[in-house]
């Protein structure tokens, strides 16, 4: 009798083991629910290129221009972009609201009329990498109103970056809807942008859009996974993580891998050279945006000739 009442307190703890054994075993077969059930910007069979505002670094940013070549000499059907709301509430493409990074004058896009940014010239202030200063001053490449983005490529999927904050960055985000319902281009555009502007893309408007992360959701859902029970975090509201390639080691491979079995996709900015395209595979990146994309259409190239026939 005393003998079985010294192993009671053994039981008692190998059946604890037991019950949080089992059910954790339990917690990581059940199918977690995903973040969307299919993800338009997966990638599972290789690595998508996507061309930064436009040309990349080769070409003025956001002017139709640089969107063409990209399109036709470089292949790429993939664009970052930014949009800014002008003071009539049009949206045109550009990643800040300064004008006096594109254009010859000071003060702000938002504080223009569409009317007035298009006798600007939007490449006033370019410089190639090659060294040649100022080539398009002669010209006058204009802005673009994001309808005639849309309408000039319309199977085209696009990462849009709202630049504004507060109320216009809302009101941005409205239009913007718009535009994507207008031109059908529903669950073919990533929104981002400020916690605000997110939330309000995601509940106040009529279209399926895809966003990032917002608020603590992707730490949220890290710490879930970081305690084996990634399978009930059940409020996946993001379908896209975009982190910039010198920040890759602030994740894990398996937390990375465990959000791309839930349809979120990773995509990698800021890839320039081949040691970072080997950093984007290395985690299995989804997708790579970049300011070369004709450099990293190569590097992909050669990957794949390496690859056994």
């Amino acid at each position: 009798m005393e003998k079985l009442k010294e192993n009671l307190p053994l039981r008692y703890i190998v059946r604890i083991i037991a019950f949080f054994a089992i059910t954790m075993l339990l917690i990581n077969i059940i199918p977690p629910t995903d973040a969307i059930s299919v993800n338009p910007f997966s990638q599972p069979e290789g690595i998508r290129t996507v061309s930064a505002s436009g040309g990349g670094a080769a070409l003025p940013d956001n002017v139709m221009l640089s969107f063409n070549t990209a399109a036709s000499s470089y292949g790429v059907m993939t664009f970052s972009i930014g949009v800014v709301m002008t003071a009539d509430e049009k949206l045109v493409v550009a990643d800040y609201d300064e004008l006096s990074v594109y254009t010859s004058q000071t003060g702000r896009i938002s504080e223009k009329t569409l009317e007035e940014l298009s006798l600007l010239n939007f490449a006033h202030n370019f410089t190639a990498d090659n060294g040649l200063s100022y080539q398009y001053r002669n010209q006058v490449l204009k802005c673009i109103e994001i309808n005639d983005l849309f309408g000039s490529y319309p199977y085209t999927d696009y990462i849009i970056n709202i630049v504004q904050t507060g109320q216009e960055g809302i009101r941005a985000a409205v239009l913007l809807c718009e535009a994507i319902r207008v031109n059908d281009l529903s669950l073919r555009v990533v929104i981002k942008g400020s916690d605000e502007v997110v939330r309000s893309a995601r509940e106040e408007t009529n279209v399926h859009i895809l966003t990032e992360p917002c608020g603590l959701e992707l730490q949220s859902f890290e710490g879930f996974h970081n305690l084996g029970l990634g399978n009930l975090y059940l409020k996946m509201k993001f379908q896209y993580l975009e982190i910039d390639v010198d920040n890759l080691g602030k994740y894990s491979k398996r937390m990375l891998a465990a959000l791309q079995k839930r349809n979120v996709c990773i995509y990698v900015s800021g890839v320039e050279t081949i040691e970072d395209y080997q950093r984007a595979k290395a985690v299995n990146a989804d997708g790579i945006i970049t300011d070369y994309p004709e450099a990293v259409l190569e590097f992909i190239a050669v990957d794949a000739s390496d690859l056994p026939q």
